[in-house]
């Protein structure tokens, strides 16, 4: 009997964390032709992201990417240099905690059509833990939001009707 109490209490406690860390939202939204914003939604204290946008380079170039409020403070690392690829890893000391604008893309547009196929992302706390969280693209005209979790191994079909990996690429030392 006090074995089973002891499991209801731990179940308690644990269970509601790793629910508020399974609402957290990552979406990357369309906000003009070419230029872009990633939102992140009810985050449990986030100290590192690593994100990795994937783009038609036919369509798409020139990505510039920038720190959002949210991450004001965070060491942000872009890595631009590949086409079709740019990848995003912010670091910092005060835990990313609630809502807001993470970071915005632009980027100069070569031809029409959907230039963004694919996002996928790890977050982890202080500690290096991974951290849960939906990622939704939302991009283009007509576009419906596609979400699965950051850390899923899910894939989805993207905008250009392949499949792309929903999972991103561990930070280092995590």
């Amino acid at each position: 009997m006090f074995r089973k109490s002891l499991l209801l209490i731990v179940a308690s406690i644990l269970l509601p964390a790793s629910m508020a860390s399974a609402a957290s939202t990552l979406t990357f939204s369309s906000t003009g032709d070419s230029a872009y914003q990633l939102q992140g939604v009810d985050l449990p204290g986030v100290a590192g992201f690593d994100i990795t946008l994937t783009y038609d380079a036919a369509v798409l170039s020139a990505p510039q990417v920038a720190q959002g409020p949210l991450l004001s403070g965070a060491m942000l690392a872009v890595n631009p240099n590949m086409p079709g690829i740019v990848r995003i890893s912010a670091v910092t000391l005060s835990p990313v905690k609630g809502s807001g604008q993470l970071l915005t893309a632009t980027f100069t547009r070569r031809s029409g059509g959907a230039g963004i196929q694919d996002l996928s992302a790890r977050l982890i706390d202080v500690s290096g833990k991974p951290l849960q969280a939906q990622v939704q693209l939302a991009v283009g005209p007509g576009t419906e939001n596609e979400s699965v979790p950051s850390d899923s191994g899910a894939h989805r079909e993207t905008a250009s009707g392949g499949l792309a990996p929903a999972v991103g690429v561990a930070l280092p030392g995590g």
